[in-house]
């Protein structure tokens, strides 16, 4: 009798990897359920206790469905790209970009790159991956594994120059207000915003903290727009889903304007049935600048 040498098919405590993909089962009905996401709002969150199975069943399971054609747009070739935040996220981020380009992942090379990213913000990586997008019909997943470590080590406004922070809008939406419908009290909003102020006046003076706008998000709507707009703190709105509604866009701007001597949209792209509508708005007061 002789004997061969088998594969354990237990990998332990370490999360399955995309190759071992056969040896992971059972969790089918949830990786369908993560295309179906995915497909539909371009991010998905996989959120649960630690142990549960999470880095597995995005590695085990639908990574290995993605490559095995998952067609978006008529491509079903993708790049994936994976990487932790640690405490350099961005940095991190643009490497794993590079890598997968199979570029020149150099110290200049990654720092150019960086300088860019700092410069030009989300253009500079629109533009490395367009030809990736357009050229070779190849989709783009991004794995960002440990998502947390990004608010735990991100060094946030401190990390900007003056130059920087004087471009930034800030939003702010609690967690328990997204997707449900809820919305804080105009003095738990304006409580959060000079919070935010705060901080950022510590980083970068009064002055600046002063000109900083801090939009509130979660649920904002015709009939609870004018008592948030009331607020000082409150700089302006970020709008979910009554943006996709013109009447009830109007109707927001309109009963924000008891309060607001002027607006300033910003435009975020096209929404439903392909027309662009703002779906934040910036408030100027009497006493701040436009």
């Amino acid at each position: 009798m002789s004997l061969t040498q088998t594969s354990n098919p237990f990998v332990g405590l370490r999360p399955f990897e995309s190759d071992e993909s056969l040896l992971f089962f059972g969790r089918q009905q949830q990786t369908l359920e993560l295309l179906q996401r995915l497909h539909e709002n371009h991010f998905v969150a996989v959120v649960g206790s630690s142990g549960s199975g999470k880095s597995s069943l995005i590695r085990a399971g639908l990574i290995p469905a993605l490559k095995a054609g998952y067609l978006v747009d008529d491509r079903d070739r993708w790049m994936i790209a994976g990487f932790k935040p640690g405490q350099s996220p961005l940095n991190n981020f643009a490497a794993a970009i590079l890598d997968q380009l199979n570029a020149p992942n150099t110290g200049s090379q990654l720092a150019t790159f960086m300088r860019k990213i700092k410069e030009e913000g989300a253009d500079a990586i629109v533009d490395l991956l367009k030809p990736l997008w357009e050229e070779r019909r190849t989709n783009i997943f991004f794995l960002i594994d440990q998502f947390e470590e990004v608010f735990r080590f991100a060094k946030g406004i401190a990390g900007l120059t003056e130059q920087q922070f004087a471009k930034i809008v800030i939003a702010y939406e609690p967690v328990w207000a997204i997707g449900t419908g809820k919305t804080a009290t105009p003095q738990m909003a304006a409580d959060a915003h000079a919070l935010i102020r705060n901080e950022a006046a510590k980083a970068f003076g009064d002055e600046m903290a002063a000109n900083l706008r801090i939009l509130y998000g979660g649920s904002v709507k015709p009939e609870n727009v004018k008592a948030l707009m009331a607020q000082e703190e409150i700089d302006g709105a970020l709008v979910g889903g009554a943006s996709l509604d013109p009447k009830s866009f109007t109707a927001i701007v309109t009963n924000a304007s008891f309060h607001c001597t002027s607006f300033r949209s910003i435009l975020s792209g096209p929404k439903s049935g392909g027309a662009n509508f703002p779906d934040s708005v910036t408030c100027a007061r009497n006493t701040a600048a436009s």
